[in-house]
């Protein structure tokens, strides 16, 4: 997409494999991934977002980072959050593998200034403390874009 200012934006969404004990499985759909934006139009930015599945030490959140991307969480507050899985969500089917972590993320790579970086969804409706909007915390990350 162009912005008003002609910076030019590649924005994607993802959602990895969800299976705690397949990291190889993640890192292979981060693999692919990369070429793929790599090849994409001509651009000042790169945003990537979504439930990557894994923990910042695991290897698909690695290689985002070894392709020179940075977490706009942790840009803006030192650190990415502990976690973004569970959000205390109770429902009949959601999933329950694994135990808490940080598993989503904003990545952005190029001409791109995190402003600010937080946590949102991260409470109950009023009145119900297991309704949540997602079984996932929200990250919403002020970006500037260009010089």
């Amino acid at each position: 997409m162009e912005l008003v200012d002609g910076s030019r934006v590649v924005f994607a969404v993802v959602h990895l494999h969800h299976v705690p004990a397949d990291a190889a499985l993640r890192a292979a759909q981060v693999d692919a991934l990369l070429p793929w934006l790599d090849a994409s139009p001509a651009h000042d930015a790169l945003i990537v977002v979504g439930d990557f599945n894994a923990a910042p030490g695991e290897a698909a959140a690695a290689g985002m980072r070894v392709a020179g991307f940075r977490s706009a969480f942790a840009d803006a507050n030192g650190a990415d959050p502990a976690v973004t899985w569970p959000s205390g969500l109770q429902a009949p089917a959601m999933d329950t593998d694994g135990g808490p972590a940080c598993l989503d993320y904003v990545w952005v790579r190029g001409s791109v200034t995190v402003e600010d970086a937080r946590l949102f969804a991260d409470r109950p409706a009023v009145g119900e403390a297991t309704l949540y909007p997602s079984d996932h915390l929200g990250i919403a990350a002020h970006v500037r874009v260009g010089a």
